[in-house]
């Protein structure tokens, strides 16, 4: 009996602590979805580990961005990706802020524009995450918030039944206060729970960018028949201004199942950056996808020279061992090179006779370069003062041509000079003209 009393009052002061630290937890931050500021996330990678474990949920308030500062947790969005990500801020500079998981060797390699922040995480809950996935599924929702919603009904309707049939008015004075104090307990303590699970719907699940070598490369998995996918580029090489078109195919030829994929790009100098990372996606029995253009992507002007590689993998939920992974690489040539080539004819010639001037300009590769200006220069003190004759234009196969006369007997150099652009790298080439007397 002594053992019976102690466990009741054990469990009636658990019951007791549970309502107000729900209480508490829904009055000072009261969720959007019930008309406060807070915002719950649930953290689905681990990145941020072991500040927050992966199935936390992390609490979410909004703040002015000048009371940031390095060190905080934040949660902002990638709109490109459709992501929320929570990541500590380690550097603030004046468009944004550099953030970084904690269990990232290197930091994000992008700026979080300050627009894009959402809030400052003010407290996580270890664990509470996985609750809240399981609340948002159909078995969930019906076992932890419908179910305890008909039970609460049904017990009132027999306690107003119980009520009006209740004669004794001394026995029903004296057992009706214990039983209002009882019910009212368990009402108080049920609508909380009820309220706090209903919170825990509106959580949102918040992920992160797992950018350093935490993609092992080296542990694929080639047992069973796993889903297959590929990656590949419209072309080998590709300049600044080019658009690139990244082709996937994703292929499960078996049952159903839950996996991983992540797309990331290995740079020049060995670094990773991922590109896409996306957990517990279904995919359908004899699913097949095709698209030569899944992202296009135009390339910039400061992107870094050399080679590249992308990886497309399929990954375990449970390990993110890679299940299958495919390869593709290109190379990024900042400036085109050019080459210049012309002929002078007749050489030597007389004073006075007309020279023609034939040439052809193209690029490293002995692609034309059409409608292009080239401009025609001279020295007849051996390059140290250069007269400037002309300029010319070049055709679509990138041929030029010009003709002209001559009156002063001597040796020339002829210059015909490339300036380039954005995407071309100059050029020039240099021949001699020996004018005589006739």
């Amino acid at each position: 009996m002594k053992r019976m009393k102690i466990l009741r009052a054990s469990t009636h002061i658990g019951a007791v602590g549970l309502i107000v630290a729900v209480a508490i937890l829904i009055l000072f931050y009261r969720p959007v979805s019930l008309g406060g500021d807070t915002q719950y996330f649930f953290v689905s990678s681990g990145s941020m580990e072991p500040t927050v474990p992966v199935g936390s949920i992390v609490v979410v308030k909004p703040v002015g961005l000048t009371t940031l500062k390095e060190g905080d947790i934040i949660c902002f969005g990638d709109l490109q990706e459709q992501l929320i990500i929570t990541h500590r801020i380690v550097e603030i500079t004046c468009d944004g802020f550099i953030t970084k998981g904690d269990a990232n060797e290197e930091s994000d390699p992008f700026v979080v524009e300050k627009k894009d922040v959402i809030g400052k995480v003010v407290f996580t809950i270890p664990y509470l995450g996985y609750l809240s996935y399981f609340v948002k599924t159909p078995f969930g929702f019906m076992l932890l918030i419908i179910l305890p919603a008909i039970i609460i009904i049904a017990r009132e309707i027999r306690s107003i039944i119980n009520h009006r049939k209740t004669t004794n008015q001394q026995k029903d004075k004296i057992t009706s206060q214990t039983r209002r104090k009882k019910q009212i307990f368990k009402k108080t303590m049920s609508l909380t729970l009820m309220i706090g699970l209903l919170s825990l719907i509106s959580a949102t699940a918040t992920t992160s960018r797992l950018h350093d070598v935490e993609i092992s490369q080296g542990n694929v998995i080639s047992a069973g028949v796993w889903p297959a996918i590929s990656i590949y580029t419209d072309k080998y090489t590709y300049h600044a201004g080019d658009t690139m078109y990244l082709g996937l195919d994703v292929a499960n030829p078996d049952g159903s199942m839950k996996v991983c994929f992540a797309v990331w790009v290995v740079l020049p100098d060995g670094s990773i950056y991922l590109y896409i990372h996306m957990h517990d996606i279904v995919l359908p029995a004899n699913f097949s996808y095709s698209n030569p253009a899944f992202r296009t992507i135009a390339l910039p002007c400061w992107l870094p020279q050399g080679n590249y590689t992308w990886h497309a993998a399929i990954l375990s939920p449970a390990t993110h061992k890679i299940l299958h992974e495919d390869t593709a690489q290109w190379e990024f040539v900042r400036k085109i090179d050019t080459k210049m080539s012309f002929n002078l004819s007749p050489n030597p010639a007389v004073v006075g006779q007309t020279i023609t001037l034939t040439g052809n300009l193209t690029d490293q590769y002995s692609n034309p370069i059409g409608h292009a200006l080239v401009k025609v220069s001279y020295s007849i003190d051996n390059g140290v003062t250069w007269v400037y004759a002309g300029t010319l234009q070049t055709n679509s196969t990138g041929w030029f041509e010009a003709k002209g006369k001559l009156t002063v007997v001597g040796y020339y150099l002829i210059k015909v000079l490339y300036e380039g652009t954005v995407v071309y790298n100059p050029s020039y080439h240099i021949e001699t003209l020996t004018i005589e007397w006739s």
